[in-house]
């Protein structure tokens, strides 16, 4: 398993490293790899010598270093603009990472059920092909507008046609549409071609529920995050979510 933690975010600064329920925001993530008897061993990178650091003590806590790899990352692979697969891409170029399937964790999507990571490793194992989480847009995009002065309302659809001017804006109404998500993605990494041309191409998409479907990318979603992270049964020690969130 990958998880790519970098220091440098804009849009929530030091994002990773924000409190959630008294820890840094990816150690929940590192601690679901590292206590899942699926994921085997976890490559942890990132451009910043006190994540890495973070990450060595937190395995250790859990005297599981053995199983824990620590990368620091090149800042040219550091930057906002550099995709997630471009980074995978580079560790296959450089042997980090080895012909076969390889996992990889969003830091930011700190909710995970232990058997969903458990059913998507297991079918991609069967079925020697990649997998990658999703989750519904919500709502909508059919529903989307954009601001433009020029317009005489000052405002447009992004569908075309769009709802807004039919009977029904109900988003039950509308097409369901879902997104690539941070839960779990595994991939094929043979040679860097081919981790940015089939990544998602020859792999299954695997919808998630609610909450494994919050990824924090702004402060809105990390407020969102805190409300949730006490009622969803998060625990240091075991940091998964409930199976079972019916009365949430």
């Amino acid at each position: 398993m990958v998880i790519l933690a970098r220091s440098g975010s804009q849009r929530l600064v030091q994002k990773n490293f924000l409190q959630l329920k008294g820890l840094p925001l990816f150690e929940w993530t590192l601690r679901q790899a590292l206590l899942h008897p699926n994921c085997g061993e976890v490559l942890f990178s990132s451009d910043s010598t006190e994540y890495l650091d973070h990450a060595k003590d937190v395995a250790n806590e859990l005297r599981l270093s053995d199983s824990l790899r620590l990368v620091k990352r090149d800042p040219r692979l550091a930057s906002g603009s550099v995709s997630a697969r471009e980074v995978i891409a580079q560790f296959v170029e450089t042997g980090l990472l080895v012909d076969g399937l390889v996992g990889l964790l969003f830091p930011t999507a700190p909710f995970r059920r232990r058997t969903t990571l458990q059913r998507m490793i297991e079918r991609v194992e069967s079925e020697s092909t990649g997998a990658f989480s999703c989750a519904d847009y919500r709502p909508s995009p059919a529903l989307g507008l954009e601001i433009d002065p020029s317009c005489g309302r000052g405002w447009k659809p992004t569908a075309r046609p769009s709802p807004l001017f039919g009977r029904s804006v109900r988003s039950q109404d509308q097409k369901r549409v879902l997104h690539p998500s941070g839960t779990l993605q595994i991939g094929r990494c043979s040679t860097p071609e081919e981790v940015l041309r089939v990544w998602f191409s020859g792999s299954r998409a695997v919808p998630t529920s609610w909450p494994e479907t919050v990824d924090i990318d702004v402060r809105d979603d990390l407020h969102y995050a805190r409300y949730l992270a006490e009622n969803v049964g998060l625990r240091p020690e075991d940091p998964f979510i409930a199976e079972d969130l019916h009365g949430v």
